[in-house]
């Protein structure tokens, strides 16, 4: 399983890196001077893959950041209740709500499709290493503003060091359901 999740994590990056690369030869000034030979570039191999990794970072918090800060920390106060009551409240229901809308496990990528088509890697193996990564990235990117916010807001210590399991917790169970659901009528629900 830790191999395929290495595997896993690497198709995903030269993916991502090869790309970077493509997009740069998009543009039609730049098209001219890039020789087709670029992908072989160790170079600019390393800096697609910094570019990567830097992007997967930011991704991981950057999105987690705004949807605590304007959906949540922002619209606290028009509420009647307390904030540290309001905040709670609010990300329970949008949180059930986007466990419902979007469990992950059956999200088309490339990098899945040529993953489990094209190099014949085990799909159930892939499948579940994407998931754990997924998952890990949630209580990553949550954790520091779950902290920062709720606490601003007046949350317990111990509620917001929850609320990233939470998440996680009803991410399993609405892909749990997903999954039973798909098992008794062949249809994926993304």
């Amino acid at each position: 399983m830790i191999e395929t999740f290495i595997t896993s994590f690497r198709l995903k990056n030269t993916y991502k890196a090869n790309g970077i690369i493509y997009s740069l030869k998009s543009i039609p000034v730049i098209n001219r001077l890039l020789p087709v030979s670029l992908y072989r570039s160790q170079g600019l191999k390393i800096f697609a893959n910094f570019v990567s990794i830097l992007w997967e970072i930011i991704s991981m918090f950057l999105g987690k950041l705004l949807y605590l800060f304007i959906i949540i920390f922002l619209l606290k106060d028009h509420m009647k209740s307390s904030p540290a009551n309001s905040f709670m409240h609010m990300f329970f229901f949008l949180t059930i709500t986007g466990g419902f809308l979007s469990t992950h496990i059956f999200h088309p990528t490339r990098d899945k499709y040529y993953a489990i088509f094209l190099m014949r890697m085990n799909a159930r193996e892939y499948t579940l290493s994407n998931y754990f990564y997924f998952l890990l990235r949630i209580v990553v990117g949550f954790l520091p503003f779950t902290m920062l916010l709720g606490q601003l807001s007046g949350v317990p210590t111990v509620v917001c060091l929850l609320m990233p399991l939470f998440v996680v917790s009803v991410k399993l169970i609405f892909t749990a359901l997903a999954l039973h659901d798909y098992v008794r009528t062949g249809h994926a629900k993304k």
